[in-house]
């Protein structure tokens, strides 16, 4: 007999990622994730593979990333020295990296760089790009009470704040810092700084002595999605301005072709705003003549398709030559695509679930698999090379089953289900509706072992796609003045559709939860019906007028998703506010929340909490400490298994009445 799913089964899940060939394509390197002893954190080591299979080339666990010199070796970003531990404690910002050799041996410290650097590219003989994270308010080695200054940094008796925003999801207090670029010469051991003190880089790539970047300066006041074009001249120091930062063109990034222009990513804004999906565009950088490429829009990123069961990214775009390739979500799959010169696109990878992450050199061809049954796996030319999902072996796995209907506007809407372990035709069963972030992402058909432990106690688990969500284009996608609305008929209809197909679903046994957009859905849904037993909202939006002015991204997120703001449509903003309604709540509800969670802030999952208080709903808030958005993917596994814990017990306690202990 298979064991069921649990919460501590995360500790036994390993997550590949970031595949990356050498330069010669002989080898191919992966980071392999998983959490660590005292479920305190990951470790991260650096895997091989070749035509032979795949192996382990580092074991410390702190080997996340992948850059491969020009030698065959593997650069990766590490504090390994009692030296290094101690700058560390002192806060002083540095970088070192080590070297290692992909046919074995220990790695050797390579070069420490006196700064924070988050990423490293080779670029040419001894000449690498650094992105770095700087500080407008870090001392110089030579100031005066250096000691000072960074204790006070580290330890802040208060926070004179200058900048808005002025703190980001995952990175913290972020007032005075700005993504700078670098170019680092190993040979000769020096670096030089490419971008101004307070200019803001985005993406960055260099190719035949030139490095073109996208960003834009600003002093006080970030500007929102506004960013230039800018190319470098590596020899000379030359900086020119391609495209200057415009409300009219959006880019996202750019990419030399072999045959002389640039293919750039970018968004007009002129039917679906700020939200309006990327198009490929050409540009002559003489004569700045844009020229559309294809009629298709793209969505060039990854991990559109929710999943809690991956760790790490790696490469979502790659040019060669004039040829793009690049990861875009297709229906309910991520779907590496090809797009020719002329602008022909050809799908050329679509695996059954989709793919993460990939590299191509030369005909060689690695991605990252994502299966229903399994975490994620390594394709190397076609072949599985690695088989972390045989830890899941002795369990059992639920499948999905796809029941997605039509609704009343006409559109197909993609729906699946989880039926519940040790399932018997012949019982009934309560049912978990889960609701996506976003709302532009999607879900599909990845392992998701949130959704496998409800299994496995005994629910089954709805899950869709409605109107709102990614991979059907920009028409569906758009809810601009329907939030609320359409989205939340869709979401009745197919509990209404499930509850049709699937008779063995006890009508008077239902839960809802969700995160991010879900958790706003999720708060919208108890102040609108009270269908659901029991519900748990997590990282949400109870009010779009305090998320405008707290959250990291509420001054272009709030304009993006409803064309307005507070002090144009302060009216509308309340109106779809699940706090407004929040009087007319019956439903218990558990709220999660993180205190670093500054996308959406504590701030809102308090303010439902205490209006379902006192209102004498039953309702229960817990505040998780040092975490931010990403806890229920990214967090310590201890707490996010705390976090499960809690969730089981809530709806065993409403909705099956069977207390967990």
């Amino acid at each position: 007999m298979k064991k069921k799913i649990t919460a501590e089964t995360l500790c036994e899940l390993k997550f590949a990622s970031e595949p990356r060939f050498s330069p010669d394509g002989t080898k191919l390197a992966f980071v392999v994730a998983s959490a660590n002893e005292e479920r305190k954190g990951y470790k991260r080591d650096l895997w091989i593979a070749d035509d032979g299979g795949a192996r382990p080339l580092t074991t410390g666990g702190d080997a996340g990333s992948i850059c491969w010199t020009p030698e065959g070796k593997i650069l990766f970003p590490a504090r390994r020295s009692a030296e290094d531990k101690k700058k560390a404690d002192k806060k002083e910002r540095f970088t070192s990296f080590y070297e290692i050799d992909p046919c074995g041996g220990e790695a050797a410290h390579a070069f420490t760089l006196p700064y924070s650097a988050g990423g490293i590219t080779h670029i040419d003989g001894s000449l690498y790009l650094l992105t770095a994270k700087t500080d407008l308010n870090y001392p110089a080695d030579d100031a005066p009470d250096r000691e000072k200054t960074l204790e006070r940094l580290a330890n802040p008796p208060y926070r004179p704040i200058d900048e808005a925003p002025f703190w980001s999801n995952g990175v913290g207090f972020t007032y005075g810092t700005r993504s700078t670029l670098y170019i680092y010469d190993r040979a000769a051991g020096g670096s030089t700084r490419v971008t101004g003190e307070k200019f803001d880089a985005r993406s960055a790539f260099a190719q035949d002595g030139k490095l073109y970047y996208v960003g834009s300066e600003f002093d006080k006041v970030r500007p929102g999605m506004k960013a230039g074009l800018y190319a470098y001249d590596i020899a000379s120091g030359r900086t020119d301005t391609i495209l200057e930062p415009s409300d009219e063109l959006r880019v996202m990034w750019a990419r030399p072709r072999a045959c002389g222009d640039l293919i750039l990513a970018a968004s007009k804004g002129e039917k679906f705003g700020l939200s309006e999906s990327a198009m490929l565009y050409t540009l002559d950088p003489k004569s700045k003549k844009l020229t559309q490429l294809g009629a298709e829009e793209i969505h060039p990123c990854m991990n559109h398709v929710g999943s809690d069961a991956r760790l790490g990214g790696g490469l979502s775009m790659k040019l060669i030559g004039d040829d793009l390739y690049y990861i875009d979500l297709r229906g309910y799959k991520n779907t590496l695509v090809h797009v020719d010169k002329n602008g022909g696109m050809h799908e050329d990878i679509a695996p059954m679930c989709g793919i993460d992450a990939f590299d191509i050199c030369g005909d060689k061809l690695a991605y990252v698999e994502v299966f229903p049954d399994r975490t994620p796996e390594i394709v190397l030319n076609g072949k599985q090379v690695t088989d972390f999902g045989a830890a899941l072996a002795d369990y059992e796995v639920s499948l999905p089953e796809y029941i997605g209907f039509t609704n009343s506007n006409g559109d197909k809407i993609d729906g699946w289900m989880l039926r519940p372990a040790g399932y018997d035709a012949s019982k009934s069963y309560p049912a978990l509706l889960e609701i996506h972030g976003g709302p532009r992402t999607a879900f599909g058909e990845a392992f998701f072992h949130e959704m496998q432990m409800f299994a496995s106690d005994g629910y089954f688990v709805l899950f869709c796609n409605p109107r709102g969500s990614d991979g059907r284009g920009d028409a569906f996608a758009d809810i601009w003045h329907k939030y609320g609305t359409i989205d939340y008929d869709d979401l009745m209809a197919f509990v209404d559709h499930a509850l049709k197909v699937v008779p063995q679903i006890d009508k008077d046994k239902l839960g809802v939860l969700g995160g991010s957009y879900g958790g706003y859905m999720t708060n919208w849904i108890i102040g609108h019906t009270d269908r659901f037993k029991a519900a748990c909202s997590q990282r949400s939006i109870a009010s779009w007028v305090s998320f405008e002015f707290t959250s990291d991204i509420g001054h272009t997120f709030t304009r993006s998703q409803h064309r307005s703001s507070t002090h144009e449509d302060f009216d509308y903003l309340w109106d779809i506010s699940p706090l407004k309604y929040a009087n007319n709540a019956k439903t218990p509800t558990l709220f999660i929340h993180s205190d670093q969670d500054f996308r959406c802030w504590m701030v809102e999952g308090i303010q439902m909490f205490t209006a379902l208080k006192f209102h004498n709903v039953d309702a229960r808030l817990c505040l998780f400490e040092g975490e931010n958005h990403e806890l229920s993917r990214s967090g310590v596994p201890e707490n996010r298994i705390s976090r499960l814990l809690e969730m089981q017990e809530w709806f065993a306690k409403y909705i099956t009445g069977e207390e967990k202990k």
